[in-house]
């Protein structure tokens, strides 16, 4: 399930039998064994809304568990992911989609974003382990807005243990005020409470 939902920007439907690095995970987390077998948020366990943050806690496998933190940092909204997990995992989390076409595309580092003449759409990598930033081409036909779409995502690969994964994501027509806010300062990622 997506971490949010936008009217404007869509998301994507993933296609089942698609390869783990060719998927959206489109304002979501992906995660990968292995194996090859992909999972995304589906049923939570735990869902809490408590001033101004959500936090949800999901088991994509028995051996992983996945707390997820959400909050607005105005203009972001700030996603923080910590993973216990027994097996080695990669990850690809996603930003909004954005129509090909006429865009504009970037990725450097830790931040990748998309800018078209009617909107920005980028995500920052807050994490304490850097992740690689691209701009993935979606598979075409999978937007509900959009048959071609590019979107912003961080891609990182980590071992058994404890991860934690943060990031900013932001997306809006107002973009002298994307720009504003790419260029300043970025939040840090709260210390964030158990429910």
């Amino acid at each position: 399930l997506p971490i949010s939902y936008s009217t404007r920007y869509g998301f994507c439907v993933e296609r089942v039998t698609a390869a783990f690095d060719a998927c959206a995970f489109d304002s979501m987390i992906g995660l990968c064994d292995h194996h090859g077998h992909w999972q995304v948020r589906g049923a939570s366990e735990c869902d809490v809304i408590r001033g101004g943050i959500l936090y949800a806690r999901w088991t994509p496998w028995n051996d992983v568990t996945v707390e997820s933190w959400i909050y607005w940092e105005k203009p972001w909204h700030i996603r923080v992911h910590r993973i216990r997990s027994a097996r080695a995992l990669l990850s690809i989390e996603g930003g909004f989609c954005l129509p090909d076409g006429q865009a504009h595309s970037v990725a450097n580092e830790r931040r990748a974003h998309i800018e078209t003449t009617d909107d920005f759409s980028g995500l920052v990598d807050l994490s304490p382990h850097p992740r690689s930033a691209r701009v993935h081409r979606c598979l075409p036909d999978t937007h509900l807005l959009h048959s071609e779409t590019l979107l912003p995502q961080l891609v990182s690969g980590r071992g058994p243990g404890e991860t934690l994964l943060g990031c900013a994501v932001i997306a809006s027509p107002d973009i002298a005020r994307c720009h504003a806010a790419w260029n300043a300062p970025l939040p840090a990622i709260r210390t964030l409470p158990l429910p």
